[in-house]
């Protein structure tokens, strides 16, 4: 979360209604893992942590399922059309089996169960989403990187516009 700025809650949510928190569920259209990744199509993206055997560990699978969120809030222009794109229903005449509505409504018990104080980026973005019929979600960016470890990628390839601010910069 901290990494592409995407609200820890929104991503708790996500795998909440994707896995029921089973790092090891495969769905019948192979999406794998917490995040319910598509290896098939976003192989590529666990080739830093040893290939697609990667997805179901916990740590992987949610790095790459973060991003893979991030890039479709971003392309999307707002939080539900990333989520509808993320769970392959950015057509609007294709269902998201509720997938959506589930998921935001997760992510407000979360904020409930907090005293009402979200913890990320997102919540205020959220909750104008919800209130003024998707506005666009400003892009996050992602700061300059340290040399990546072995489960953190180098995340240079992004878009200018996907990167955040330097911490260090005065």
């Amino acid at each position: 979360a901290r990494e592409t700025g995407i609200d820890p809650l929104l991503l708790l949510a996500i795998m909440a209604i994707e896995a029921n928190f089973n790092p090891q569920v495969q769905s019948p259209a192979g999406a794998q893992g917490l995040m319910q990744v598509m290896t098939s199509i976003h192989a590529g993206k666990f080739a830093p942590y040893g290939g697609i055997e990667a997805a179901f560990l916990p740590e992987a699978n949610i790095r790459v399922g973060a991003l893979i969120i991030k890039q479709a809030i971003a392309l999307m222009g707002s939080l539900q059309g990333g989520l509808r794109f993320y769970v392959g229903a950015a057509n609007p005449s294709v269902s998201d089996g509720g997938f959506v509505n589930k998921v935001l409504s997760e992510y407000a018990r979360q904020v409930e169960m907090l005293g009402g104080n979200g913890l990320g980026l997102l919540h205020h973005a959220m909750q104008q989403d919800l209130a003024r019929n998707l506005p666009p979600i400003p892009a996050v960016q992602i700061p300059e990187e340290k040399t990546p470890g072995p489960l953190e990628p180098s995340l240079k390839h992004l878009p200018n516009q996907l990167r955040l601010p330097s911490a260090a910069t005065p």
